[in-house]
């Protein structure tokens, strides 16, 4: 509904969006509890993404594969992320995610899944490089049984004044 709006509203000033989902969760190796890491679940739209970020830039495959690649339980994961898991592309990673998002902290149930790494992305932000976890959104939201976006990307056009707007939508 957002996404609407703001593209009915702002023609002229939004050139594309994209939604995201985004969740904390678990992710370690599947063969052992050791190590554990606290990473970031992010559900994108490839196409979409491509026309917001330089994001494709920062995968070991090009653009054209990635979105190939992210197909069910396939993920892209941070480099550092896969150094402490000593996981690399085509090996398996298991996810523990919180089943239902919106329970209180004391009412939290575990699920898992295991994950194919299908590629690294190398940002070169340790925060993103040590626990970023890339899969696409329809099977984020097939993952967490709901309609979990919770971010936009905002691309705007070359004329628009970005802090006039930010004021604007304030």
């Amino acid at each position: 509904a957002l996404k609407t709006y703001l593209q009915s509203t702002y023609p002229e000033k939004i050139s594309h969006m994209c939604s995201y989902s985004s969740q904390q969760l678990l992710v370690h190796h599947p063969t052992t509890q050791e190590p554990t890491v606290v990473g970031i679940l992010k559900g994108i739209d490839p196409d979409e993404e491509m026309q917001v970020t330089q994001l494709h830039t920062k995968f070991s495959l090009p653009a054209k594969q990635v979105i190939s690649s992210l197909q069910g339980a396939n993920v892209f994961i941070g480099k550092g992320l896969a150094e402490t898991l000593e996981r690399e592309e085509g090996d398996k990673i298991t996810l523990l995610y919180n089943a239902d998002p919106h329970a209180k902290p004391t009412d939290i149930r575990f699920s898992s899944l295991q994950a194919t790494v299908k590629g690294l992305i190398s940002t070169g932000i340790a925060d993103y490089d040590n626990t970023l976890v890339i899969a696409h959104q329809s099977f984020v939201k097939e993952m967490l049984e709901d309609d979990s976006t919770n971010e936009m990307g905002i691309k705007l056009t070359c004329r628009t004044d970005a802090t006039a707007l930010s004021k604007e939508l304030n």
